[in-house]
């Protein structure tokens, strides 16, 4: 049984220091690589999905971001003497703001994805979207 730990962890730091990991790891089109081939899509569609990926992803990071400062500027307003209900304003108003560019984010990447697919690839997607991938049989 040690034998098989130990030959595990051998061929676990092999793939790990080859390289093949850290680039598999970096590559944009991995985790959407599922839906390149739902949709047969070209390599130019999918660069446009990718892109559009990356600035959600983005989007997502800084409303994430905005909501640790919130929980910071409602902690502070709670451990100050007097409540501060200006401190509180002032935090649901940046993330007022932080949704609204996650909104704008999904929008406009929607919108550049819809631009790029033919029909039947923007329906596919459609159909994806609404009732997620297992519910969606494969179209051909």
């Amino acid at each position: 049984m040690l034998e098989f730990a130990c030959g595990a962890l051998a061929a676990y730091l092999l793939f790990r220091l080859s390289g093949r990991w850290h680039a598999r790891a970096r590559d944009p089109r991995g985790p959407l690589r599922w839906l390149f081939r739902r949709l047969d899509t070209t390599h130019g569609q999918e660069k446009v999905i990718v892109d559009a990926a990356e600035a959600l992803r983005s989007s997502f990071r800084d409303a994430k971001e905005q909501l640790h400062r919130s929980r910071t500027s409602l902690g502070e307003a709670l451990r100050a003497e007097e409540f501060s209900h200006e401190r509180v304003a002032d935090a649901w108003v940046r993330q007022d703001e932080a949704l609204e560019k996650l909104r704008l984010a999904l929008s406009t990447g929607l919108h550049q994805v819809h631009e790029t697919l033919d029909p039947r690839q923007r329906a596919t997607l459609a159909e994806l979207l609404e009732h997620g991938p297992r519910r969606v049989a494969c179209c051909a």
